[in-house]
C-alpha cells in the first residue's frame, strides 16, 4: 500500500521508474531503521523487568503503564523538568541575543579590527571543549558559579557563540545595505535598526540556531553533572542515572523515564515543525 502511494505521487511528476520505486523503497527502509530504537524504548517501558529480561524484544504480555508513574515520582520529574527548562530556556534566548547583535555588527562594520573579531570568534570552533574544560571548572570556582542555574547558562552562551555567529554572520551580509542605510537616514538608532529591520530578516537562521542549541542544551549531561551538584537542581539528564548503578538496574523504569525526557523535545518538534522546515531549507538555500 505504501508503495503503491508513493508510486502515485511519483507519477504526478514524472513516469515512474524502476529507479525511483528502489529509491522510495529505500527511503521507508531508513524510516523504519529510525524508528526501530523508538519501538524498543517503547515497549521495554511498559514491561515487567522479568519480561525484559527473558524476551526483550517481543510484545509485553500486558501493559503496565504505572512505570510511567513510577518513573515520574523516582526522578522527580516536574522538580527537574523546571530546572532543565530554565536552563535551556534562557541559554538559548542568550545565545540568539547575543550572537545575532554581535554578527550584525561584524557583518556590516568592514574593517580590520572587526575582521578580526570575527575570526576569533570563529576560533572557538577549533578548540574541542574538553580541552578546556579543566580550567573552566577551575574558574567557575573561583567565581562562585558551582551550583548556580546562572553560572551555567553563561557557560552555555559561550561555548555555543561561535558556531552561532558564523551562521548569522552569512545572512545578516545578505542583507542589502541599502536598507540599512535608509534607516539611518531616518534616524533609527543601531539597535532600532538591528531589532526592527536586521533581526526580523534573519527569522530563519534564528529558528535553526533556537533548534540545535535546545536540542544540545536540553540533552546535555557532562556540564549539569560537574556544575550542578545539589540533588535539587539538577536536570533531567542526569538524575536518570539514577536509576541504574553497581547493585540495581530498574530497566523498566529507566526506559519510562527515558520516554518521559523525550517528551518535551517531541512537543517541541510538533510545535515549531514548520520553522524546523524553513530553517534548515534556508540554511540549505544559503550554502
Amino acid at each position: 500500500m505504501f508503495l503503491r502511494d508513493k508510486a502515485r505521487s511519483i507519477n504526478q511528476y514524472g513516469r515512474i521508474t524502476p529507479g525511483r520505486l528502489l529509491f522510495a523503497l529505500i527511503l521507508y527502509l531508513v524510516t523504519l531503521a529510525y524508528l526501530y530504537p523508538f519501538y524498543i524504548v517503547l515497549i521495554m517501558s511498559v514491561k515487567l523487568p522479568d519480561e525484559l529480561l527473558f524476551n526483550p524484544l517481543a510484545l509485553p504480555r500486558n501493559f503496565h503503564f504505572e512505570n510511567f508513574a513510577a518513573a515520574w515520582i523516582k526522578m522527580e520529574f516536574p522538580r527537574k523538568f523546571l530546572n532543565s527548562f530554565i536552563i535551556t530556556f534562557f541559554s538559548t534566548i542568550g545565545i540568539a541575543l547575543f550572537a545575532s547583535m554581535a554578527s550584525f555588527t561584524m557583518a556590516k562594520r568592514l574593517n580590520k579590527f572587526y575582521s578580526f573579531l570575527f575570526y576569533f570568534f570563529i576560533a572557538g570552533l577549533m578548540i574541542p571543549f574538553y580541552m578546556t574544560l579543566t580550567s573552566l571548572m577551575k574558574l567557575m570556582r573561583d567565581l562562585n558559579l558551582f551550583n548556580s542555574p546562572g553560572g551555567i547558562i553563561i557557560v552555555y552562551i559561550g561555548r555555543s557563540l561561535p558556531f552561532s555567529v558564523l551562521m548569522y554572520v552569512g545572512f545578516i551580509r545578505g542583507v542589502p545595505n541599502e536598507i540599512i542605510d535608509s534607516a539611518n537616514i531616518d534616524g533609527c538608532t543601531p539597535f532600532r535598526t538591528f531589532f526592527s529591520i536586521v533581526f526580523p530578516m534573519v527569522k530563519a537562521v534564528t529558528s535553526t540556531v533556537i533548534i540545535l542549541n535546545v536540542l544540545s542544551i536540553w540533552n546535555d549531561f557532562l556540564l549539569p553533572l560537574l556544575t550542578l551538584t545539589r540533588s535539587s537542581l539538577q536536570t533531567i539528564p542526569v538524575v536518570l542515572r539514577t536509576f541504574w548503578g553497581e547493585n540495581q538496574f530498574e530497566w523498566n523504569l529507566t526506559f519510562s523515564a527515558f520516554l518521559l525526557s523525550m517528551l518535551p523535545l517531541i512537543i517541541f518538534y510538533f510545535i515549531l515543525q514548520k520553522n524546523i522546515v524553513e530553517g534548515i531549507a534556508a540554511g540549505a538555500l544559503k550554502g
